[in-house]
């Protein structure tokens, strides 16, 4: 986390001059997005199982058509 333009100067500047500090960067970077992958369709299925006992717990004449 950069907190200002100067910061990210630096930042980027020091992943050019140490290439091999922008590498495990990156690395670490592809492996996080790698490992959620998926996560929404996870995220949705769950959603969808509270809410279908949701519906389940309501007395017949408030479930919803």
């Amino acid at each position: 986390v950069v907190q200002n333009g100067e910061e990210l100067t630096a930042f980027v500047r020091r992943c050019l001059e140490e290439p091999a500090f922008g590498e495990r960067l990156g690395t670490a970077a592809a492996r996080f997005v790698a490992s959620q992958l998926g996560a929404t369709g996870r995220t949705v299925d769950r959603v969808e199982q509270l809410l279908t006992a949701r519906r389940k717990a309501l007395p017949t004449s408030q479930r919803a058509a």
